[in-house]
């Protein structure tokens, strides 16, 4: 599929609309008045910055090629700070039409929106290996496979490769089915029901959880 991305623009002559009817209480348009105002309430236009739909969550955030997310929807909008989760990897909540919460990677948002996308590669992999370092440029789309051999190439891990993450023989686990764990428990399922539902031990699932196994599948 074609990855043609539409770019939206910020524009001036929008913003000082909003400016001049910033305190009108006309309730047919009191949504599109606050989106207005969120969009003139920050800088959106930094030096080479570009601005996309958050993929999925369309009219609701925004997403720039610098890895900031901008969210339009009521009037505590604007610049999203996000939290880090025990990876260290940027998150964000983000709430779809219906009042649904989902947690979402920053790293995931930046590529979904900007990057087209090859068939098996799902991990999103940091060039750099900084976490907070989202900017497009930083990030590509990679295999589990070619997410682990870019680590070992680049020296950031001790051993052989093949010992590694699923090709290690003792493994019970495959990457993917890892990578679905981490996306359970970021969601909130607890050790126990992720551990019955794959066939291990409590153990292994806390290991994962708090990253003292599996560091290099990054959901």
């Amino acid at each position: 599929m074609e990855h043609s991305p539409k770019l939206i623009e910020f524009s001036k002559r929008s913003c000082q609309k909003i400016v001049n009817s910033k305190y009108r209480k006309q309730k047919a348009r009191r949504g599109d008045y606050q989106r207005q105002e969120i969009e003139c309430s920050v800088g959106l236009k930094s030096r080479g910055e570009e601005w996309l739909e958050v993929i999925g969550y369309e009219g609701r955030y925004r997403v720039s090629n610098l890895g900031r997310v901008f969210k339009l929807w009521n009037r505590g909008g604007g610049i999203m700070l996000g939290t880090q989760d025990v990876s260290r990897y940027v998150r964000y909540h983000l709430t779809d039409a219906n009042g649904n919460g989902k947690i979402r990677f920053g790293h995931r948002i930046v590529a979904e929106a900007f990057l087209p996308k090859r068939i098996g590669a799902n991990h999103v992999n940091h060039k750099d290996f900084n976490p907070f370092n989202n900017r497009v440029e930083n990030l590509e789309w990679a295999t589990p496979s070619e997410n682990v051999n870019y680590s070992a190439s680049a020296g950031r891990m001790h051993g052989p490769t093949l010992c590694r993450g699923e090709d290690n023989a003792n493994s019970k686990l495959t990457n993917s089915q890892v990578l679905i764990i981490k996306r359970k428990l970021m969601l909130g399922e607890r050790i126990r029901q992720v551990a019955k539902q794959f066939n291990v031990t409590d153990g292994a699932i806390a290991h994962i959880k708090h990253n003292r196994q599996w560091k290099l599948v990054n959901p």
